[in-house]
């Protein structure tokens, strides 16, 4: 066998070492070529072809969106037969609707003249298309960020060259081609190159020259480090000749390293070891002073004798490489910080809102549960306590919205007059409850006079003494928690001391080293014992720097810390300084708002808004001020009214349907109005109210609507004049705690009550059309009467107390007034479970039950007498005999169970024209829900959309507020088409309108008189 392979062999032609190095350079290039061809080095003409295809579908596709989105549907049709026209390998167009499943076919005989889509058979999604053959692409449709339907291309076939472009094409006959061109041209230029040789010549001058053809830089050293060769490319860096730097030695060369003392070079590290050095990277100085980086390959060139004669260095310039990959890691830097800023803003802006937040729901909680107890003093000083408070969340509801500020980390302060001192009370008022709950005492002390007011910001000030105080609470087990608050009258620098003092756990000089970092508290220990963040005292400190102050600490471990703000107080100058027993009578004031009469010339006003209610509110309200008022449903409506009378002020809604308010101030622009255009909307981001401004509008309003600002806002606008408050009307009243704290506890024994004295309700001797309903609460009151007894005898306090609390309030709303003051020492006693007196009140109760009374018969009036035995089982609550001015309300009105909390109207429902407003707002939301729910099962996300902004804008409008939260989230749903939380989003909007039916019940009657 071997002999005979031997036998071929030699009988095969013999070929000369020029032809086998041709030939493997024709065989190694034909390959890499063919190696870059499957990698994708050399284009693809097909592919090119299909991403112009793809690309020219995409264009057709985002201009028919346009369209589509405009209802330009015969401009869509003229630019598929136009683009069809133009491209002769486009063969046909697909139009496919998503709603019906429709198509319409272009470029063939499917493209009816009529231009009637047509249903597309066998198919139920738009997964396929009645094109068939050639290429297809498909691309969608978008309308209003929602798919449309899709458009399908159709394309001639590619493959319909001759044969000889197909072979042209392949890859293979591109290899024979370089392989049959490139075998005699190396052949030929080998022979050459060989003829030339000179032994002779250590490095010939075809070598070098073949050398300066390569990109790299190319050194050859002898074994002295001197340069024996260069090529050109190394010569361009320095700016020489290359025959100019034979003979210098490597390196005195301008090399840059970092240890000046003793560098250590790649080919010093070739010569030592004889080893070859691979992806050294050094740095170079070139001819124009600048540094480039290179990565540095080093052979060894042995000599005859075995040893290193010389190193052969090669140079691949990457400082191009070097500045991109700096600029990335700049860039991801960026990218890491702006990411941290914006968690760290969030962090801050979540603890801050949390701040009034504790406030609005923590005197919220105090007037639930305190119900009659709380005087009027002290129900107006917790109201105003969560006015301000909630003021405040809303200054931090709009640094939330100004994104900016999450980009820069910029904080900004202000410097106004403000009372620190009342700020700082406000703040103790609000975590009294919390200090209570910890049985830690709380107290605020004035250990200098004060000036009045100083300049600070007070939103921030209120911050930073609710962060110190409630940590003071938190880490303080026993004893108390004071606030002191001192005035240093320095002239050159005169300020404001706050110190919060505890005595808590402390902290060691370690943990104090810390204290003011983010995230920080003193141990881990501590945060899983107290809890929180960690932001709380970072943010103060930021906060008092802000406003160019700072927080200093003092504390021993086990005894106790103190944290002093110290604050700048301004030019206060012409500011009167009090002593403290006249800071701590401030305390003690609650301011009222006066109300204030306006008087308004002669004028007339338009309201454009599509919303029945918000023009029946501004109505009442303008007519009241003395102001013409002519409406508009809409803003083309709005428009045509300016264009017909003369009016002095405009004041439109936004979004309105057939023209919304932008459209509408344009035209009424045009039209040369030049009087005010007031906006209405419900729109309350930053950088909004410039839109507006920018659109034409004079003035901006959000919704819901401050009467009192607008009533500002028109008086500037039209000349009105504030007249002086009548005596009457008080703007600020005194009181004290000790007032509130004497007031004597109501006992329910002994002679407090007549024992035999008829009990008569109020309301209904006043009127007698309210007769149906004393009676229906008596016999609620007997169901009542049982349920205490058996949780009494159960020891259900909480249930008795709850049963004790509706009686204390039912009872006075339906006029027995003699059931109030039992009913809260029922309450008071249930809360202190004690079963003696909670007995012993319930008998009194029962005793008052057997003397109620109606009219002058009694047995008429269907009420068991005083020796009447009590029902045992719970009787059906009888329905409400209506009569025609009994309750305007149109709707049907159940009656009101004691586990509904009644919501009321902001507006005065004493003033018969809001409470006809609202009566009309109700049934008007009853017709309203039937069509959000007829929406919804229809699968209509865009008539929803619309019902629940109309919610929105006129349920917070009439005076129910959380209309605007619910609108808002109903309308954002609408726009996901998410229908398993708007199902769920429409039971919590039923469940908030029946409780405006119980509230709207409970309103008593109004004065016909007045």
């Amino acid at each position: 066998m071997f002999a005979k392979l031997k036998a071929i062999y030699n009988w095969l032609p013999s070929f000369s070492p020029r032809f086998h190095i041709a030939f493997g350079l024709s065989s190694l290039l034909s390959s890499i070529v063919l190696l870059a061809v499957f990698l994708g080095f050399v284009p693809d003409r097909d592919g090119a072809v299909l991403e112009g295809r793809i690309a020219l579908a995409e264009a057709i596709a985002s201009t028919s969106s346009v369209l589509i989105k405009r209802g330009d549907f015969a401009g869509i049709s003229g630019t598929l037969n136009f683009i069809i026209e133009r491209n002769a390998d486009l063969t046909a167009v697909e139009l496919q609707r998503k709603s019906d499943n429709s198509r319409r076919l272009f470029g063939t005989e499917g493209d009816s003249a009529d231009g009637e889509s047509q249903p597309l058979e066998k198919q139920s999604d738009l997964d396929g298309t009645s094109l068939v053959g050639g290429n297809i692409v498909s691309v969608p449709l978008i309308r209003n960020d929602s798919l449309w339907g899709q458009l399908h291309f159709q394309f001639g076939a590619q493959d319909s060259s001759s044969w000889l472009d197909k072979i042209r094409r392949s890859p293979l006959s591109l290899m024979i081609f370089i392989g049959m061109v490139s075998l005699p041209l190396f052949y030929l230029y080998l022979g050459k190159m060989l003829k030339e040789l000179n032994p002779s010549s250590a490095v010939p001058a075809r070598v070098r020259s073949a050398l300066d053809t390569i990109a790299e830089s190319l050194l050859v050293l002898d074994k002295r480090g001197n340069l024996v060769l260069a090529n050109s490319a190394f010569a361009e860096l320095n700016g020489k000749d290359a025959d100019e730097l034979v003979g210098t030695n490597v390196n005195a060369l301008p090399w840059v390293h970092e240890d000046d003392d003793a560098p250590v070079y790649p080919w010093q590290l070739a010569f030592e070891s004889g080893e070859p050095t691979r992806m050294d990277m050094v740095t170079y100085k070139d001819k124009n002073g600048e540094q480039r980086k290179f990565i540095v390959n080093c052979s060894p060139v042995m000599g005859g004798n075995q040893k290193v004669g010389g190193v052969l260095v090669s140079m691949d310039d990457v400082t191009l490489l070097e500045e991109k990959e700096m600029l990335l890691r700049q860039s991801m830097e960026k990218a890491e910080a702006a990411n941290h800023a914006k968690t760290a803003f969030l962090s801050n802006m979540s603890h801050e809102i949390r701040t009034p937040m504790t406030a609005i729901l923590g005197f919220t909680e105090v007037l639930k549960r305190s119900g009659e107890n709380t005087s009027e003093h002290e129900r107006m000083r917790h109201l105003n306590t969560i006015s301000n408070s909630g003021t405040h969340l809303l200054e931090l509801i709009n640094d939330v919205l100004d994104l900016s500020k999450v980009e820069s980390g910029a904080m900004e302060v202000e410097s106004i007059l403000c009372d620190a001192a009342s700020i700082a009370f406000d703040v103790n008022k609000v975590l009294k409850v919390k200090a209570d709950e910890k049985d830690v005492g709380l107290s605020i002390n004035i250990d200098s006079p004060l000036p009045e007011f100083i300049y600070s910001d007070p939103s921030r000030l209120r911050q930073i003494i609710t962060n110190l105080v409630g940590n003071a609470i938190k880490f303080t087990e026993e004893g108390a928690v004071s606030v002191n608050i001192e005035y240093k009258d320095c002239k050159t620098d005169p300020r404001l001391l706050i110190k919060v003092i505890d005595s808590g756990i402390g902290m060691s000089e370690a943990q104090l080293a810390t204290i003011f970092d983010a995230f920080t508290q003193a141990d881990a220990s501590i945060t899983r014992r107290f809890g929180g963040t960690g932001l709380g005292l970072s943010i103060s400190r930021k906060l008092a720097i802000a406003m160019q102050g700072d927080i200093v600490v003092t504390s021993t471990e086990g005894e106790g810390s103190q944290f002093m703000i110290t604050l700048p107080v301004g030019d206060i100058t012409n500011i009167e300084l009090l002593s403290p027993e006249q800071v701590r009578a401030r305390f003690n004031q609650v301011s009222t708002i006066a109300q204030t009469n306006w008087r308004f010339p002669d004028c007339c006003a338009l309201v454009v808004d599509d919303g029945p209610e918000n023009r029946d509110l501004l109505s009442i309200v303008l007519s009241d001020l003395g102001i013409c008022i002519d409406t508009a449903s809409n803003g083309l409506e709005g428009v045509n009214a300016v264009s017909e009378n003369n009016y002095d002020i405009v004041l439109m809604d936004i979004q309105m349907p057939v023209m919304d308010g932008y459209q509408a101030v344009a035209k009424m622009r045009e039209l040369q109005f030049q009087k005010p255009i007031v906006a209405l909307t419900a729109n309350a981001m930053k950088g909004f109210e410039q839109r507006v401004l920018d659109a034409g509008f004079s003035h901006y309003m959000t919704k819901p609507i401050n009467l009192d600002k607008l009533t500002e806002l028109l008086a500037e606008l039209l000349g009105g004049v504030a007249e002086e408050p009548s005596a009457e009307q008080s703007i600020v009243t005194q009181g004290s705690e000790s007032e509130s704290e004497l007031e004597p506890e109501l006992h329910m024994h002994g002679a407090e009550f007549h024992e035999t004295s008829p009990v008569y309700s109020e309301l209904a001797e006043s009127n007698p059309k309210f007769l149906p309903i004393a009676k229906q609460f008596v016999v609620r009151l007997d169901e009542q009467l049982v349920a205490m007894r058996s949780d009494l005898a159960k020891q259900k306090f909480l249930s008795l107390s709850k049963q004790a609390h509706w009686l204390k309030g039912s009872g006075g709303t339906v006029g027995f007034a003699e059931f109030k003051d039992p009913a809260r020492a029922l309450e008071n006693a249930a809360k202190s479970h004690n079963a003696q007196e909670c007995d012993d009140i319930l008998n009194n109760i029962a005793n008052i039950r057997s003397r109620v009374r109606f009219g002058t018969d009694d047995q008429s009036s269907g009420v068991v007498g005083s020796n009447a035995k009590f029902p045992e089982s719970t009787r059906p609550v009888t329905k409400i005999a209506k009569t025609p001015d009994a309750n305007p309300l149109p709707v049907d009105i159940k009656g009101v169970s004691n586990d509904i909390d009644p919501v009321f109207s902001r507006l005065p429902m004493e003033n018969p024209r809001f409470r006809e407003l609202v009566g009309r707002f109700i049934p008007r939301l009853d017709e309203q829900l039937v069509s959000m729910h007829a929406a919804v099962e229809a699968g209509n996300a865009d008539e929803l959309k619309l019902l629940a902004h109309w919610m929105k804008g006129s349920g917070s409008n009439v005076g129910f507020d959380q209309f605007t939260k619910l609108g808002a989230s109903l309308e954002q749903l609408a726009a996901e088409q998410d229908f398993d939380q708007i199902h769920l989003k429409l039971v919590e909007i039923v469940e908030y309108f029946g409780r405006i039916k119980a509230g709207w019940q409970l309103l008593p009657p109004l004065d016909k008189t007045a």
